[in-house]
């Protein structure tokens, strides 16, 4: 679980998903309380190619923006875009 707001620098949150990926588990994004309309951890959690990212019920306005952000960058990628589905807790 790996909280922006917590873990210090933007090179140390990668590093942390690195680290993350190099054993094998994987990388849960979580956005913070009293998030902002920024799109930015959307940008992050597939640059970064992170399995999970948590924002919320898409109800709020912060939340529908983050929603909307996926859509465009899925849109971009086009046919290399991916949805994990059940492959992200083949794990578990």
């Amino acid at each position: 679980m790996i909280k922006l707001n917590q873990i210090g620098s933007l090179s140390e949150t990668i590093a942390a998903v690195q680290l993350c990926h190099s054993h094998g588990w994987g990388a849960f994004i979580f956005h913070r309380s009293g998030e902002t309309v920024d799109s930015f951890i959307v940008d992050m959690t597939v640059g970064l190619r992170a399995d999970h990212l948590k924002t919320g019920a898409s109800y709020r306005g912060e939340r529908i923006e983050k929603y909307n952000q996926l859509m465009c960058i899925e849109d971009a990628l086009g046919t290399a875009a991916q949805f994990a589905g059940k492959r992200a807790f083949a794990h578990l």
